[in-house]
């Protein structure tokens, strides 16, 4: 039964189905609006994985890290802080990513489009902020990669609190670790429905789901 949006709780992953509605519309303004008509007012603390990377090309895979990532106050030798802050991840499925990541001393501009996007996602996860808004966080991944992700972002939902907003062109590939689904009806509010497919205790795929998604 849908209902409209009142409130936000802990423990959200919501999966953002306005396909059908300006489908191609700036995904960080749909985040934030939602927010404000839930009732959230003051500043918002967030990091975003956009459809446009949001990485600093001319800067190694390490300092895109460090630059939106470490504490100013851990920036004294960067180095061996980042590798410090690495280690001592409780997420072992952020930590998997971060060393999917590898050669981190790759200026951005030199890798793939898809290690671009893997960038752009870790370096939302491994901030501080409450809300992580993540767009289109499935483009060119593997099914590794995403399996990965999802375990990543179960890890730091129900450990940590964080909210996870979900946004992408192939929805039925978020649905299994979805906590709720946002949408609007015909008047154009909000609307969040219960995911009932929603199963954080496991993650499981079946064969040729998903190879690539481009």
């Amino acid at each position: 039964m849908m209902t409209e949006v009142k409130h936000l709780n802990f423990k959200q992953i919501l999966l953002f189905d306005l396909v059908d509605q300006n489908s191609r519309s700036n995904a960080l303004k749909e985040f934030m609006f939602y927010l404000k008509y839930s009732g959230k007012r003051g500043k918002i603390n967030f990091a975003l994985s956009s459809s446009n990377e949001n990485v600093h090309y001319h800067l190694t895979i390490k300092d895109n890290y460090i630059l939106d990532s470490v504490p100013t106050s851990l920036i004294v030798d960067r180095e061996d802080n980042f590798s410090r802050r690495v280690d001592n991840l409780q997420n072992p499925h952020l930590k998997e990513l971060v060393y999917k990541t590898d050669c981190i001393e790759r200026l951005v501009k030199d890798i793939t489009p898809q290690e671009k996007k893997l960038v752009s996602v870790v370096k939302a996860l491994l901030s501080d902020s409450e809300y992580i808004f993540l767009d289109n966080p499935d483009i060119g991944q593997d099914i590794e990669i995403v399996n990965i992700i999802k375990k990543a972002i179960i890890f730091e939902v129900e450990n940590y609190h964080r909210k996870v907003f979900l946004k992408s062109d192939k929805r039925e590939i978020w649905l299994d670790i979805s906590t709720d689904i946002i949408s609007r009806n015909e008047n154009n509010k909000y609307i969040k429905t219960k995911n009932k497919l929603s199963e954080h205790k496991s993650l499981t795929y079946r064969p040729n789901t998903l190879k690539e998604v481009s």
